[in-house]
């Protein structure tokens, strides 16, 4: 149980202010995210800490602790897309300056994801 509380404040963390740091900044950040280099250091960041999650957190039960694990998988398959489909992720990027209502529902629920996994592993 200690390693499921202990990612459930790191993700829940992360996801926060990553977040937060995407909704007042979210001009700025796109432009970045565009970036080819950008998008593969992001995808061996994301596959490395999805892994740590996935291999030390492959926890299927019924209760709160699955979405720390649901998350560690999610992460390990956008660092895999990310590594070995930069162009692809790049052309995705700019479509998403057009659905910025979307893109800040996301962050919002993102942010709210991140305070409920806080929240649960207090």
């Amino acid at each position: 149980m200690e390693i499921s509380i202990f990612l459930a404040k790191f993700w829940g963390v992360l996801l926060a202010v990553e977040s937060l740091i995407y909704l007042f900044r979210w001009r700025v950040m796109l432009s970045r995210l565009a970036d080819r280099s950008f998008i593969t250091l992001d995808g061996y960041l994301s596959f490395t800490l999805g892994t740590a999650t996935v291999v030390s957190h492959n926890i299927w039960v019924a209760d709160w602790r699955v979405a720390v694990t649901i998350w560690g998988w999610l992460m390990l398959l956008r660092g895999i897309t990310r590594i070995g489909f930069p162009e692809t992720v790049a052309k995705i990027i700019p479509a998403f300056t057009k659905h910025m209502l979307l893109v800040r529902a996301v962050l919002v629920g993102l942010f709210a994801f991140g305070v409920w996994l806080i929240w649960v592993s207090w």
